[in-house]
């Protein structure tokens, strides 16, 4: 873990750098005479996606996530979230070994307008991975689950389609004990 800590000094003190630049780009300025006053921001959000993830050793598969986000400054934002995927081989009932991680992770967001209608965000927190691996023959099974904690880092695009409604992309890097994953997903994102 040692090695990533150079790596998540240098991007925590570029996030902070950035936001002050980010912040006096997103001061709003005053509506002209023939612009219309853009309607206040909703501060609360709910998403859900879907995407894909590759873990440390392990094939890629599906990823499920939701999220919820809570804009507390023009530009910041904090962001629970949860995630869940599943990866199995071999013939269901007769040889089969999983692995499977349900993940909660807790992160701040640093928002750059990017045009009317677009936004892009970068960000990190901490996160905890409940992974479970399980192996079955004939009808036994055995499984062993193990909770890992780890630092996660995202980036993201997010495009307004209506006054409540978004999509959005991201990547999703988790730098977590061996068992580091990279995830790239999109979804839509309810404001109000």
């Amino acid at each position: 873990m040692k090695r990533y800590g150079w790596f998540l000094l240098v991007a925590v003190g570029a996030a902070l750098t950035m936001s002050s630049w980010a912040y006096a780009q997103a001061r709003p300025k005053p509506p002209s005479r023939t612009q219309k006053a853009k309607p206040p921001e909703k501060p609360y959000a709910l998403g859900v996606g879907v995407g894909y993830v590759k873990p440390e050793d392990v094939d890629g598969t599906f990823w499920l996530v939701a999220n919820g986000r809570y804009k507390f400054a023009s530009n910041l934002a904090v962001e629970p979230e949860i995630g869940y995927w599943r990866r199995s081989e071999g013939v269901p009932g007769l040889f089969e070994v999983s692995l499977s991680d349900f993940s909660v992770g807790g992160h701040v967001l640093l928002l750059l307008p990017a045009a009317d209608r677009l936004q892009v965000f970068v960000g990190g927190g901490p996160g905890v991975h409940f992974l479970r691996g399980a192996v079955g023959f004939f009808g036994l099974e055995a499984s062993e689950t193990e909770t890992k904690f780890g630092v996660h880092l995202l980036g993201g695009v997010e495009a307004d389609v209506a006054e409540s409604l978004a999509v959005f992309g991201a990547g999703h890097f988790d730098l977590v004990s061996e068992a580091n994953q990279f995830k790239v997903y999109g979804g839509l994102r309810y404001k109000f």
